[in-house]
């Protein structure tokens, strides 16, 4: 006796399969070809908010050459592919980096206070002494 109420066709598995794995290539190709169009412009950008991101990406990417010749240069292929992913991941780290630096530095304004410009006299006051009896 058979408990199962819903029989699956092998066939329909595939076929869903497939069209869930093209789905996901439609919309990982549509999303390349669209950060292609704004990859240079994220490029400049993480290098205005934050040197540092892109250059250390680049200096660790120099790195896996010296660990392992081979590695590092599928790590350049890599990125060489999928260049639009990378230069979004990298303006995204220089975005985060820039706001969570500028909030920091707020917090330490709020908490040492703003700097108080004064001017400091030659001569000082004149002022009558107090008697105290």
């Amino acid at each position: 006796m058979n408990n199962r109420i819903f029989k699956i066709n092998p066939l329909t598995g595939l076929l869903v399969a497939v069209l869930f794995m093209a789905m996901i290539w439609f919309l990982i190709s549509g999303l390349w070809k669209l950060l292609s169009v704004f990859a240079p412009f994220m490029f400049i950008a993480s290098f205005l908010l934050d040197k540092k991101v892109p250059l250390n990406y680049f200096k660790w990417l120099g790195k896996q050459y010296q660990v392992n010749l081979m590695g590092g240069l599928a790590l350049t292929a890599l990125s060489a592919i999928g260049f639009p992913f990378l230069f979004a991941f990298l303006f995204a780290r220089s975005l985060m980096n820039y706001r969570l630096g500028r909030r920091m530095k707020q917090q330490e304004e709020a908490l040492e206070g703003d700097y108080i410009e004064f001017e400091e006299l030659e001569d000082p006051l004149d002022l009558p002494r107090l008697n105290k009896d």
